[in-house]
């Protein structure tokens, strides 16, 4: 039944594109620009099983966008393990988890070490950050958000998920997806040890400042090529009306892990 009702939604979706209609809301909860979609699930595609790849954590799972999009556009088929930290979404996560025994989900965010901190809930329940946003609308897109509540939220580490959240995961054949709104280098940062033995990951980058506090991109690459990351795709999510990019995808092979230089 579950992929019966994929099958439904691509079909229906599929059909209103055609007239120019879009089921998801691409300036606040969707994976990006259609045509970055469609690379990036043929990237994945290829790149998933080169790597071995038996399990992706999902980290920033929102809606489980990126869980359908593992599924109906990447044919991955192995398990996925999805973090989301507003309860509402959760626990709808959960309910649909229960009809694939290979998905899970917890109500709980990541960072660089355990503890609660605020989490900015937004009306775009895909803009909502453990930071807070710029004090300056720099863009149209900042502009647009707006924070509805704030509540504390529990912070756990990358390392938590392989140790007690998750354990018995195998980091070598783990895919790392982090869209934490400004908050990836931290749970990076987390993890270092753990993060040199993962083949690959995927990260949300801020070219534009949307967040206060978010590092810049540039540290982001930089902190990622002391461990041995180089970038394998990059796929823009949305630019402004002046045309530049404000956020991008960015996928990382690690070449310092086992068996990377062998292929």
């Amino acid at each position: 039944m579950p992929n019966m009702k994929r099958l439904l939604f691509n079909s229906v979706h599929f059909l209103t594109r055609q007239f120019g209609y879009d089921l998801a809301k691409r300036s606040s909860f969707s994976l990006g620009d259609p045509s970055s979609v469609a690379a990036i699930a043929q990237h994945l595609a290829e790149l998933l099983p080169a790597l071995s790849i038996e399990v992706v954590i999902d980290v920033g799972a929102n809606m489980g966008q990126y869980y359908d999009f593992l599924r109906d556009r990447v044919g991955f088929t192995g398990r996925v393990i999805s973090f989301e930290p507003i309860p509402e979404l959760a626990q709808a996560l959960k309910e649909r988890s229960r009809a694939d025994p290979k998905w899970a989900v917890h109500n709980i965010a990541l960072g660089r070490q355990q503890g609660t901190l605020p989490l900015n809930m937004s009306h775009k329940t895909g803009w909502s950050s453990l930071l807070q946003k710029a004090g300056r609308d720099v863009n149209e897109v900042a502009a647009s958000i707006t924070i509805e509540r704030v509540a504390d939220v529990r912070i756990q580490t990358l390392q938590d998920v392989f140790d007690t959240i998750e354990p018995g995961l195998d980091p070598a054949s783990t895919y790392l997806k982090l869209d934490s709104q400004g908050f990836d280098l931290e749970i990076m940062l987390g993890a270092q040890a753990l993060l040199q033995r993962i083949p690959a990951l995927q990260s949300e980058l801020e070219l534009v400042a949307v967040y206060e506090g978010a590092p810049d991109y540039l540290d982001v690459l930089r902190f990622l090529r002391s461990k041995g990351f180089a970038i394998t795709g990059l796929f823009p999510i949305w630019a402004d009306k002046s045309f530049r990019v404000g956020e991008i995808d960015a996928v990382f092979r690690n070449f310092f892990a086992a068996g990377s230089h062998s292929q």
